[in-house]
């Protein structure tokens, strides 16, 4: 779809650092409201870099209760083996938490890309939340886009 048929475009405008914190955090940038009884289509295209070999980047959306599916892929080693995997969301309040691969250089960058369509019980957010998955230092960087675009 092109930028003016997007309901919602948020591009993430400064880098996210989380070190040695395997809690989820909300990002500071990507978020969006949506209403009731709403369905929406959202990709996501994150770029984010650690400083460990493996899977360091833990990732996940959380969002009001509603059911749908969504479709992921990203690498899920440090070797950039590419993971792929359709889903589907049962009526609860996120999606899977899904670990991403990362290389030993801060430097080298990786990406994910998400294709998600929900339908909302209730109004709310849909929040994109990361983490590192063990110890290290992750960096969900700038020009990581979050959009959606409502159906209905």
């Amino acid at each position: 779809a092109a930028a003016s048929e997007w309901t919602t475009s948020i591009t993430k405008l400064s880098d996210e650092t989380v070190t040695a914190d395997t809690t989820l955090q909300d990002d500071d940038e990507l978020f969006f409201s949506v209403g009731a009884d709403e369905t929406w289509y959202i990709q996501m295209l994150l770029v984010y870099s650690g400083n460990a070999v493996g899977t360091e980047f833990k990732f996940t959306a959380t969002h009001p209760a509603g059911r749908g599916v969504y479709q992921t892929t990203y690498n899920n080693t440090a070797d950039g083996i590419q993971s792929s995997g359709t889903r589907v969301s049962d009526g609860s309040n996120s999606l899977s938490t899904f670990a991403a691969g990362t290389r030993a250089l801060i430097t080298t960058y990786e990406q994910l890309q998400m294709y998600i369509v929900l339908s909302f019980n209730t109004g709310g957010t849909f929040q994109v939340q990361h983490a590192n998955n063990a110890s290290g230092v992750t960096t969900l960087k700038a020009g990581s886009v979050l959009r959606g675009k409502k159906l209905r």
